[in-house]
């Protein structure tokens, strides 16, 4: 039997979608079923998949996948449109099915979303930025190559199996939300009693959004910073650090030129200790520059959108993709 379905939302049909598809339809063991949910007709797709043309919210268009998915499949699997599958993706997540002790409740399975190693330096040290606990914590898990399976408090849609009548009990994604809205699924499925694993060996290759993009897409979570505290899953009050650090700063302003010289070396001492940090993991000395000073613009973009959420409280988010 088929273990999942998958399903696939875009906007439009691009590289990076092409791509993504190629890749599932040449998995190892397959075909398998898949949906496409883009916001039009896709000319440009000649293959077996059902396309479901439904232009909405992410949430939106992940539900009318779902609802399109065969239903005797038991499992749903999401894949970003700018991601791609390893050949053993669908076989390696099989295999964990067949270690899963039916005493545990794990109705969601995710793995690695790794940076691809030929994309362009300038998307790397983002990607690589993003392996350091030093800013995503626990999170930086998913952006790394680790060895063994653990249980996590959340996963992204970007490689994700959820069981389908877990689901279902759960109502889907919640279609209210503009962003975080994986977030919240996994919020309500373990306010089920539902395990979410996450399993090293089922790993996607993510392409990462360059400088500029990545400090748009930080800045967008930020702006959600308000929403996080319905989340308690999501993370814990460090999360707030770059808020704080950065209205820490501009009080410090206010003493004149011993203030600035105190933030002048407040700011200097980050980006040391992100530079080191990126040596300790590995990364060359030129790559480190670039993942130290992504890392630097991390903490300013989501303590800047965190700022934002607190006082303005938006509801639009400006776009960062960058899909080719």
């Amino acid at each position: 039997m088929t273990p999942a379905a998958i399903v696939v939302v875009f906007k439009k049909w691009t590289g990076y979608v092409a791509e993504c598809v190629r890749a599932i339809e040449n998995l190892r063991g397959g075909p398998y079923p898949l949906v496409l949910v883009p916001d039009g007709p896709v000319p440009e797709y000649v293959g077996s998949a059902r396309v479901v043309v439904h232009a909405g919210s992410i949430a939106q268009k992940r539900n009318a996948g779902v609802g399109a998915c065969p239903p005797e499949v038991p499992w749903v699997a999401f894949v970003d449109s700018d991601a791609w599958p390893r050949t053993d993706w669908m076989l390696g997540f099989q295999t964990r099915l067949d270690k899963l002790s039916s005493s545990l409740p794990v109705v969601c399975v995710t793995g690695p979303d790794l940076t691809p190693p030929l994309d362009p330096w300038t998307r790397r040290v983002t990607g690589y930025a993003l392996a350091s606990p030093l800013i995503m914590g626990r999170g930086s898990l998913r952006f790394r190559v680790s060895e063994k399976a653990v249980f996590v408090r959340n996963a992204s849609t970007c490689n994700m199996f959820v069981r389908r009548d877990a689901l279902s009990s759960v109502g889907g994604f919640d279609e209210r939300l503009l962003t975080s809205e994986d977030v919240q699924l996994c919020q309500d499925l373990l306010s089920r009693g539902g395990a979410i694993l996450f399993d090293p060996e089922i790993a996607v290759f993510h392409h990462r959004r360059d400088i500029p993009r990545f400090f748009l897409q930080w800045f967008n979570e930020g702006l959600a910073l308000r929403h996080y505290r319905r989340f308690p899953a999501a993370g814990n009050f460090l999360q707030h650090l770059p808020s704080v650090l950065m209205l820490s700063e501009a009080a410090l302003l206010f003493l004149g030129w011993t203030g600035l010289g105190l933030v002048m070396c407040l700011e200097l001492g980050q980006y040391v200790v992100f530079y080191f940090d990126s040596l300790r993991r590995g990364t060359g000395a030129f790559l480190s520059h670039g993942v130290a000073f992504s890392m630097w613009l991390f903490v300013k973009a989501y303590g800047a959108g965190g700022m934002i959420s607190y006082l303005f409280r938006p509801r639009k988010y400006v776009h960062s993709r960058c899909d080719h």
